[in-house]
């Protein structure tokens, strides 16, 4: 983590202190806490300094020149010493290679009568990245808000920011220059501004001596700037003192960045964790246990923009100690005690768990129980970067994709590896979620009286009173999971009303059997589907005179105004922070939104009020021997007037001589338009004779998507996923094949900014096999579904068809699933499958595709499950088990759901959303198919 120093002289001793560090010198002025500056001085000398900041970043705006720093990854570029000189022919070489082809990127679009050229200012090890700033002159008064606010001048460098990473992202695929340069767009990077204060590159070392303070922040503080992750504060006090850290202003972004505190003088030594911290809530005063303390931020991306600002203090040993009430206990390094009641909660009273050690975790499946008190999601173990005291100690298993696991992760039952390998280490069956079969293998115990042969004898379809999904009653009745311990006696005997579930520890238990951490309960945000939490609140705290009151009640600090982040439920902190004037083209989220900012491919406002119902954009030119479709895509010339509808209301079709060619004429089963969906020839004949739909291989077995079961090649023929060019082994999301020419997946997986980045892989259920059986296919358009939208929990309309750039040769590995009629029913209880190479268990993606079988929950008891209304959750399948275990993960989204029926397999339901990977009475949500038929039908007929 980057942190500046700052010191104050220490007036007595007259003296600058110099301290040692690792790679240079460094010089901190430190004060004693006994001789303050007067206030009104401070407070000027910060006005001064702040308005100061201010003009001069303005100044990055406000002007005729505005330049936009960014940096990218160059694909299979080997880095060479030549290029850290600009003289060298490499050097040279390359930058005009990369420039030429920044300016084909901005020539004919919305940015191109102020781009001016784009310079590079360094290459970088890690194959080669490039830094560059792109100048864009004349800028126009119209894109800027005013008035010239701190705030404003930020929206502005976001929304030129925006408008430059789509312009790159858009266009790249569409150059024509033959340089041979790749670039890897998922490491492009616009930096926020042009970093204006030093940073280091190395863990900086800083020696203090005994009743020293120092104030420290982030980089630019109080501006957030985009800095590299991973680089270390590292603080020593003398022998016999330790160090204390008071924050006083905080800002990471939720559950996305964090900031790592650590006890020792040695960065990462395992058992000196002290805690990590994201959000926006001020951190407690944490004291190190020994004379070091370290300093880090991290993040799932490269690099870290979070802001803070904090005192460092060295106290003596004996200092430490303080006095706790009667029936309170301290924390391990926060200067706090907590009580009997505290414990056990769910909540870290203490940031490093002491208060929660030997608690259980809920759900167990989905955490690590760290040594100091701690849960950890999964993901987080043996991932590097310590979340607990002991996450990474006992990484000692090595899967064979190189990825480690923790010892306490070797059988049980979960997936980590993403090949099983963790789970074949002689391993016995877990009793909690697994079944043992009689040949010893294990099968979950969902899967047990299923309807289908997990167990290789069959044994665990043998003796079966009741379905998995039902509950089986004391008097030999069977009743579905979904009535049990709902308060009526639906047995009748009771025995659906007896051990219920219970949370573990002071866990609060919600009506639909969530478990939440006390500190959840009457927050003013609810989180029991029902909202039982919220309920009989005791009335809350008035606002401190100094904090901004959100419109549901809750307080924030003053800092938290207007800073770009909604923080009120209802983003009432984000209202009236600009001027509101009656010539206002668009007033939103508090800003006065110019009208060039309005249907510009960039949304602005929360709601996307600036972008509603916009006109088609102007379009790059198609590039020779192609011709544009009124509605976006460019097709081959050679398309025009052969008698077959490529574009949307038969455009290409029109104006044709009376001597133009007819394919229908003289059409081949292998010609592009055939068997495609869409009825183009007289009659439908090019729709004849197709490979039938929902057709698949005999079972090939195999042993046993979280908790699924692998599958072998071609159980599930239409199985597509996503993936980057170049880079076919990772895997995006999941679809299903219609046609030769179509897919079906998730709107969230795809959309036009990714054709040219993104391929559709077929054929294949192992994404590490690069046989002949797989075939991988450019996108030449997606259609997102017009009602798509966002509903906090899940998506609603989640669906789009993806176009291909050339039909799929339909073979044993690559056929079409068949669509349902809008009449198409399921009762409550069928199993469905699903398939997807999504995440197995911590963070790992599966090797091979997965399979599982879910039962249908009916919408109004799964509305229980849900904060939304029944209205919604009828768009969607809700499918799952009360214990979870087995369900669609990350890495899955946009897969199919499907079941047989009449002797084709049926695509019912869209991988969409829903909560926690395998949680209980956590269901997960699929876009119902047959909401959206006549959509689909319409797109891929051009209607």
């Amino acid at each position: 983590m980057y942190v500046a120093v700052d010191g104050a002289r220490d007036e007595d001793e007259g003296i600058d202190r110099e301290w040692g560090s690792a790679t240079e010198e460094y010089r901190i002025e430190t004060t004693s806490p006994k001789r303050r500056c007067p206030h009104r001085l401070v407070l000027l000398v910060i006005a001064v300094l702040a308005a100061i900041g201010v003009v001069v970043t303005l100044a990055v705006i406000y002007s005729d020149r505005v330049s936009v720093v960014s940096s990218i990854r160059l694909r299979g570029r080997e880095y060479e010493p030549d290029l850290n000189d600009s003289n060298t022919d490499a050097y040279q070489e390359l930058e005009s290679l990369f420039t030429s082809k920044m300016d084909t990127f901005f020539q004919g679009n919305s940015l191109a009568n102020i781009y001016n050229r784009t310079i590079v200012t360094q290459f970088r090890s890690g194959s080669v990245i490039v830094f560059f700033e792109i100048i864009l002159t004349n800028f126009p008064p119209d894109l800027i808000i005013r008035p010239l606010t701190r705030h404003n001048r930020h929206k502005t460098s976001q929304h030129i920011h925006l408008l430059v990473n789509k312009t790159i992202q858009r266009n790249s695929h569409n150059t024509n220059i033959d340089d041979d340069i790749e670039l890897d767009l998922t490491s492009l990077i616009i930096h926020e501004d042009q970093v204006k204060c030093d940073i280091p590159t190395e863990d900086e070392y800083f020696y203090l001596k005994g009743s020293d303070v120092v104030n420290v922040t982030s980089p630019c503080f109080p501006e957030a700037v985009e800095i590299g992750q991973e680089i270390a504060k590292i603080y020593v006090a003398p022998e016999g003192h330790r160090i204390k850290i008071t924050f006083s202003e905080f800002r990471y972004i939720e559950e996305h960045e964090y900031l790592y505190l650590g006890s020792a003088t040695e960065v990462e030594v395992i058992g000196t964790f002290m805690a990590r911290f994201t959000g926006y809530d001020i951190p407690p005063d944490m004291v190190s246990a020994g004379n070091g303390l370290w300093v880090r931020g991290w993040s799932f991306g490269s690099t870290v923009k979070g802001v803070f600002a904090a005192q460092i203090s060295v106290i003596k040993d004996e200092l430490v100690d303080f006095g706790c009430k009667e029936g309170a206990r301290p924390c391990k390094y926060a200067w706090k005690c907590f009580g009997d009641e505290e414990v056990c909660d769910g909540d870290l009273t203490c940031p490093s768990g002491t208060d929660e050690i030997g608690c259980e975790c809920h759900p167990a499946i989905s955490y690590f129980k760290c040594s100091d008190g701690k849960c950890l999601e999964r993901q987080y173990v043996c991932n590097g970067p310590q979340g607990c005291s002991d996450d990474e100690a006992y990484c000692n298993f090595t899967c064979p994709n190189g990825k480690n696991v923790t010892a306490s992760f070797i059988c049980d039952g979960v997936n980590d590896c993403g090949d099983y390998a963790d789970e074949r280490q002689n391993c016995s069956c877990d009793g909690e979620s697994q079944w043992e079969c009689a040949d010893g293998s294990c099968i979950y115990k969902n899967n047990v009286c299923d309807g289908f042969q997990h167990c290789p004898g069959g044994d665990d379809e043998e003796d079966c009173i009741c379905q998995s999904w039902q509950f089986h009653c004391r008097n030999g009745r069977c009743i579905p999971y979904w009535d049990f311990c709902d308060g009526n006696d639906t047995c009748g005997d009771n025995s659906d009303e007896e051990e219920c579930p219970k949370c573990p520890g002071r866990l609060y238990q919600c009506e639909s059997f969530q478990c939440l951490p006390q500190s959840d309960v009457c927050d003013g945000e609810i989180d029991c589907y029902g909202g039982d939490d919220e309920e009989n609140c005791p009335t809350p705290e008035p606002c401190k005179e100094d904090e901004f009151v959100c419109s549901d009640g809750m307080c924030l600090r003053a800092s938290l105004k207007c800073d770009g982040v909604l923080q009120c439920t209802n983003g009432s902190d984000e209202i009236d922070c600009g001027q509101k004037s009656d010539e206002c083209a668009l007033f939103c989220d508090g800003e006065c939104i110019p009208e060039s900012w309005i249907c510009d491919g960039v949304t602005d406002c929360s709601d996307g009020e600036d972008e509603p119902d916009c006109p088609m954009e102007d379009f790059e030119p198609c590039d020779e021997g192609m011709f544009r479709c009124p509605e976006r895509q460019c097709i081959p010339g050679h398309l025009v007037c052969n008698g077959i509808r490529d574009c949307k209301g038969n455009f290409d079709e029109m104006n044709c001589t009376s001597n133009a060619t007819d394919l229908c004429l003289n059409m081949t089963a292998s010609d592009y338009f055939v068997c495609d969906g869409k009825e183009d020839c007289p009659g439908g004949i090019d729709e004849r004779n197709c490979e039938g739909c929902g057709v698949r291989p005999g079972r090939q077995r195999k042993r046993r998507m979280l908790g699924g079961r692998e599958t072998t090649s071609p159980e599930f023929p239409w199985q597509i996923y996503l993936a980057e060019v170049n880079s076919t082994e990772d895997v995006n999301c999941g679809g299903a094949i219609l046609n030769r020419r179509w897919i079906i997946t998730a709107a969230h997986c795809i959309s036009t900014f990714q054709i040219g980045v993104t391929q559709v892989v077929t054929g294949a259920t192992n994404r590490f096999d690069t046989g002949e059986n797989r075939q991988i296919v450019d996108i030449v358009d997606v259609y997102e579904h017009p009602d798509y939208t966002f509903n906090g929990f899940y998506l609603l309309y989640d669906v789009a068809l993806i176009q291909l750039a050339e039909p799929l040769v339909i073979k044993e590995d690559a056929r079409p699933i068949c669509l349902p009629d809008v009449g198409f029913e399921m009762e409550p209880g069928t199993y469905l499958t699903t398939t997807g190479f999504g995440e197995t268990g911590s963070g790992s993606l599966s090797s091979n595709l997965m399979e599982t079988r879910l039962p249908i929950i009916p919408s109004d008891v799964c509305v229980r499950w849900t904060e939304h209304t029944l209205d919604h959750v009828s768009r969607v399948i809700c499918v799952g088990y009360a214990t979870g275990v087995q369900s669609p993960c990350y890495g899955d989204s946009g897969g199919p759901l499907f079941v047989e029926k009449d002797d084709a397999w049926f695509i019912v339901g869209i991988v969409s959303g829903g909560a926690w990977c395998g949680a209980p009475y956590m269901p997960a949500f699929y876009t119902r198919v047959t909401v959206v038929r006549e959509w689909i039908d319409d797109v891929i007929n051009f209607r």
